[in-house]
């Protein structure tokens, strides 16, 4: 397994646990503590709901995509202040 792998794999356990369709997650106060501390797997986390969000939308739940909307700009926002 490569880096890129290892981090793919990392990055996915991490949404899978706390951003999940499983979990009612809001708002990264909730776990701001557990968040990645490195730039690129926040971004990375943000593209994953994103994409959740797309497919939200696509199968017609437009409070899952809000949802996962809400949490990518929440990401964004945390990324260039970890470091």
């Amino acid at each position: 397994m490569t880096a890129d792998d290892a981090r793919a794999a990392r990055v996915k356990a991490f949404f899978d646990r706390h951003f999940g369709l499983d979990h009612r997650l809001h708002d990264l106060k909730a776990i701001s503590s557990l968040l990645p501390d490195d730039p690129l797997d926040l971004r990375m986390l943000e593209a994953r709901c994103l994409d959740t969000a797309r497919k939200a939308m696509h199968a017609g739940s437009h409070l899952e995509m809000r949802r996962f909307e809400h949490l990518a700009r929440q990401l964004a926002q945390c990324a260039p202040h970890r470091h």
